[in-house]
């Protein structure tokens, strides 16, 4: 019942929990929920490896889905307002969230990998595909949580505006604002 754990770089909740000691794992169950700094995961089922800062994420059969949400920061002097959706500050931090089944994170490698029908949304976008793997960029070297690239893989549609682009594979550039998809 309304199980809390707190380290230095995360805090985590559920309505129940086990902790493994000797592999320095928490297994968070029920409406779970983990942070740290702006970025959050919910799901059914949370798995952290304290020792190396892993998360997996878990839905539920039908009824409760991954979702990772990420504070990101603008790209300085990249962006331009034609590349932005009406109504957006491109220097101004936005939200970027993504939906999935699964969820695996590894904080030390800056690397999300999504898959089961996932869906991204930030500022009017939206990026569907099947798997979808987020590459962060080194926020020790440069201060701040921006998504460096995102590769998405299978049945591959994104939406902005008054265009719908689809295909079967593909990676977007956070730093050139530009996505190749290839593929049908």
């Amino acid at each position: 019942g309304n199980v809390r754990i707190l380290t230095q770089e995360v805090t985590a909740a559920g309505d129940e929990g086990t902790f493994y000691l000797d592999e320095q794992k928490v297994e968070l169950e029920g409406h779970a929920k983990a942070g740290q700094g702006n970025n959050t995961i919910t799901a059914h089922r949370i798995v952290a490896w304290l020792d190396r800062n892993g998360i997996e994420g878990y839905g539920s059969e039908g009824t409760e889905r991954v979702v990772m949400t990420i504070y990101s920061e603008p790209v300085d002097g990249t962006s331009t307002p034609e590349a932005q959706p009406e109504n957006t500050d491109p220097q101004q931090p936005s939200l970027i969230t993504i939906e999935s089944d699964v969820l695996t994170y590894d904080q030390a490698q800056g690397f999300s990998l999504f898959t089961g029908k996932v869906n991204a949304r930030q500022n009017g976008m939206a990026i569907q595909s099947y798997e979808m793997h987020v590459y962060l960029a080194d926020s020790q070297e440069s201060g701040k949580n921006e998504i460096e690239r995102i590769e998405v893989m299978g049945n591959v549609r994104i939406v902005q505006d008054t265009f719908i682009i689809t295909g079967e594979e593909g990676v977007f550039s956070n730093a050139e604002q530009s996505a190749v998809i290839k593929g049908t």
